[in-house]
C-alpha cells in the first residue's frame, strides 16, 4: 500500500488569519519557504539562494495550533498529505499543488530571559536519565 505522507520544515512567510466555514470549522492558509542547501562554491560565487514556498492549509484544531503558535519568520515542521486541485483564473486552468497539515509544531525556542551561566537548572539528583 502506497500512503501519501508529506513533511516539510521551513519558515512561516506571513501572519496566519483563522476563518471559520458557515458550518463552524476553524481553517487557515499559510506559506511556508523552504532553502535548498547551498554549496560553498555557490555562496562564494554570489549565487542566490534557491527556495522553494510551499502552500499550506490547515483545518479544525490543527488550524488553531498553527494561528496561535505560528508567526512570520518562525521556523515549524508540519506533517499532511499532499494534494492537487484545478482552479480557473481569468479563463486559464491551472493546478495548484498544497500539503493538507494535520500536524504542526514550532521549532524555535521562546528566548531566554536570563543568559545562560553554564549551569543545567536540574540537579543530577532530579535527572531520571541520571545515575
Amino acid at each position: 500500500m502506497v500512503e501519501n505522507f508529506v513533511h516539510v520544515i521551513g519558515r512561516m512567510v506571513k501572519e496566519t488569519e483563522l476563518r471559520y466555514t458557515p458550518s463552524g470549522t476553524a481553517y487557515c492558509f499559510f506559506t511556508l519557504a523552504i532553502n535548498y542547501p547551498q554549496s560553498r562554491e555557490s555562496r562564494e560565487a554570489g549565487n542566490e539562494q534557491k527556495v522553494d514556498f510551499i502552500d499550506i492549509s490547515a483545518w479544525k484544531e490543527t488550524a488553531e495550533i498553527a494561528c496561535k503558535f505560528g508567526a512570520k519568520g518562525k521556523t515549524v515542521s508540519v506533517v499532511g498529505r499532499l494534494g492537487t486541485r484545478e482552479i480557473e483564473r481569468d479563463s486559464v486552468k491551472f493546478k495548484q499543488t498544497t500539503v493538507t497539515a494535520n500536524g504542526f509544531n514550532l521549532l524555535d525556542r521562546a528566548p531566554s530571559n536570563r543568559p545562560y551561566d553554564g549551569q543545567d537548572d536540574m540537579d543530577d539528583d532530579d535527572d531520571p536519565n541520571y545515575r
